[in-house]
């Protein structure tokens, strides 16, 4: 009833019968996948559906990203009198980890996203994904009426198509046997190619097929990778001429941070430029989770997931 402001009698009519339609939520994604963290207050989350309402609710329950192996340059050049002329800094990232879960669920929220549910399987210590894991962490989320969409980003960095199939087909199983529920998967293409397209098709079969819908091609992001400086080592060369021995600034990001051991602000905040540089490319799973629960906050769930722009890419 509203507020009243002014002196008189209201009649407030209360229903004595049960509304028709019963509000319920939608867009509700269950996310799984391998996180920093799998324990909390001394007890194991791992295969446990986790209600989550914000970035940082996840990173206080599941952990940060995955430290990545950055390795930095920096290139001297002298000339013949043994002056410096000119010095660059980069970075790389020779093969990022497959771990992807943390930055879709950036992606989610920043396109959109509340209330979900995380399925831990493990942690980053095993270095690799496993398809029987992620199929197992299907189960926890069986058992929960309120998810609406599957969505297992780290599925996207499997080895084989048939890896992915075996994910794949196992959450449209579900969405079957329980008829409340989605999966978003993630179109596993090397090149776009018919071929490459027609190989993935295959691994997901015949059955269960409109309980999901694929998303191609994987996005290009402006998230940065996470790292630990310690573990970010430095090559230092130096070419032309008879270059000095010092200064020489090889070793770790860590060393060169102020109050390290080799402490240089300057030479740090331009080694961390380079860094930024680096982005994170990821399925857009994530990201279409998001969207889903976007539009239909913003619009309605009669409008189609389609014709959005996309957040934080």
């Amino acid at each position: 009833m509203p507020t009243q402001t002014v002196p008189g009698v209201y009649i407030q009519e209360i229903s004595t019968l049960p509304a028709s339609i019963a509000p319920v939520s939608t867009a509700v994604p269950a996310f799984v996948g391998y996180t920093a963290l799998i324990t909390k207050d001394g007890e194991s989350l791992v295969n446990k559906a986790i209600r989550i309402t914000s970035m940082l609710e996840f990173e206080e329950t599941f952990g940060g990203p995955n430290n990545e192996a950055i390795a930095l340059t920096i290139d001297d050049q002298y000339d013949t009198n043994d002056n410096l002329i000119s010095r660059t800094f980069s970075a790389s990232l020779a093969t990022p980890s497959p771990f992807n879960l943390y930055y879709s669920m950036q992606m989610y929220f920043s396109n959109g996203g509340g209330p979900c549910y995380v399925v831990t399987v493990g942690d980053y210590s095993g270095g690799a994904i496993d398809p029987a894991t992620l199929v197992a962490g299907l189960a926890p989320v069986e058992k929960k009426d309120v998810p609406t969409l599957l969505v297992f980003p780290d599925a996207g960095s499997l080895s084989t198509l048939a890896e992915y199939g075996q994910v794949a087909v196992a959450a449209m199983q579900q969405c079957a046997k329980l008829q409340d529920r989605f999966s978003i998967l993630d179109a596993i293409s090397s090149d776009g190619s018919l071929t490459s397209v027609n190989s993935y098709r295959n691994v997901l079969g015949n059955d269960n097929l409109k309980y999901g819908a694929s998303y191609y091609p994987f996005l290009k992001t402006l998230l940065n990778f996470g790292y630990s400086e310690a573990a970010v080592n430095i090559t230092h060369n130096k070419t032309g001429g008879t270059p000095p021995a010092t200064p020489d600034f090889t070793g770790t990001l860590a060393a060169l941070a102020p109050g390290g051991t080799g402490d240089n602000p300057a030479i740090h905040r331009a080694l961390l430029a380079e860094i930024k540089k680096l982005y994170v490319v990821l399925p857009p799973s994530g990201a279409m989770a998001g969207v889903y629960a976007r539009v239909d906050a913003d619009r309605g769930v009669w409008k189609a997931p389609a014709n959005v722009s996309l957040f934080t890419t």
